[in-house]
């Protein structure tokens, strides 16, 4: 049994593309890292075999309320069996290029992660499909050869708790294949990905995604970065957004702490309508110091500048956000 608790305060001021700017101060959970309680397990079967499981409860510390919707092992619940041919996981965890949960393979270099507070280098303000985890999904990971590792996943229904019969064309689901190499003080990643949307409507376009993130550790400083081309195709709803993001970031140690820096970009634009466009950029700065093994303070500032252009408009909504607080891993 693990967990962590993370809380904080949390100021923002967001300026909207029209009306009044807002400014609020309030007492925040998992701004550095998601608070959790996490139960593992495993049994060795002998014969180089091995079956073990994760469940991860996400609350949110300030009102001890469930995270991930409600439910009550939102992070991730999940069994895997693993042998001398590669390991399968089972249930509900991150996808491949989520950045969050035991098959992602993506997003841990990063300097922020899949971001702090609740904008400060969100990776899913510039990149699709980060953060996200799917129920009934099912994954291989390969062995590890000369520091490479394969991935494939599949989600037989994203969301249990919408619409559509799973394992079928009715319900959304998740198709990804990754690879993993680690060689040293150098990691790499990339991952091409899909989403087969419902056929709810004859105009349903599937989204694909191709992520790459690569880091190197020169020792005074790590340097990671992060880039995606994405078509989020169309579903029964809307048109979606096609185009590119890129994230560049920095670690390193100071005053025995470290120092973390991070800009990133998007440019996409709407697959039906060219001129309508979406342009972002955020940029972030922090600082961690460990009390202990256990615990450790921050405090970290960011900003994000969000721009929806058509041919006849342009607004931009830019907020602000400082945060500070302790996290605690027991």
């Amino acid at each position: 049994v693990s967990g962590v608790v993370d809380l904080g305060l949390n100021f923002k001021n967001v300026k909207p593309a029209t009306g009044d700017t807002t400014r609020t101060f309030t007492m925040n959970a998992g701004q550095n890292s998601g608070s959790r309680v996490k139960f593992t397990g495993s049994e060795d079967l002998g014969n180089g075999v091995e079956v073990g499981f994760q469940l991860e409860n996400g609350f949110n510390a300030d009102d001890g309320t469930f995270a991930q919707g409600g439910r009550f092992f939102g992070r991730e619940s999940r069994l895997y069996v693993k042998t001398a041919f590669g390991t399968i996981h089972a249930g509900r965890f991150g996808a491949l290029e989520a950045g969050t949960g035991s098959v992602s393979i993506f997003g841990g270099d990063v300097a922020f992660g899949t971001g702090w507070g609740d904008t400060i280098m969100k990776t899913s303000n510039i990149l699709e499909g980060l953060t996200t985890r799917y129920d009934n999904s099912v994954a291989y990971q390969s062995p590890t050869f000369a520091g490479a590792t394969l991935y494939l996943a599949h989600s037989f229904k994203n969301d249990s708790k919408s619409d559509g019969v799973e394992g079928r064309p009715t319900a959304d689901q998740y198709n990804g294949v990754g690879l993993k190499y680690a060689n040293g003080p150098f990691n790499a990643a990339f991952v091409a990905s899909q989403q087969n949307y419902k056929n709810t409507a004859a105009n349903i376009k599937n989204s694909k995604a191709f992520s790459l993130t690569a880091a190197y550790n020169f020792g005074v400083c790590k340097v990671a970065a992060e880039g995606q081309y994405f078509n989020m195709g169309r579903t029964a709803a809307e048109a979606l957004n096609k185009g590119w993001g890129a994230i560049v970031s920095v670690t390193a140690p100071v005053a025995g702490g470290n120092v973390l820096a991070s800009v990133g970009y998007k440019d996409a634009e709407n697959i039906d309508n060219s001129n309508v466009k979406n342009k972002v950029w955020n940029a972030g700065l922090a600082y961690t110091y460990s009390l202990s093994k256990r615990t450790t303070l921050y405090a970290a500032a960011g900003y994000t500048e969000d721009k929806n252009e058509t041919a006849t408009s342009s607004a931009k909504e830019k907020t602000t956000e400082v945060v500070a607080g302790l996290v605690h891993k027991f």
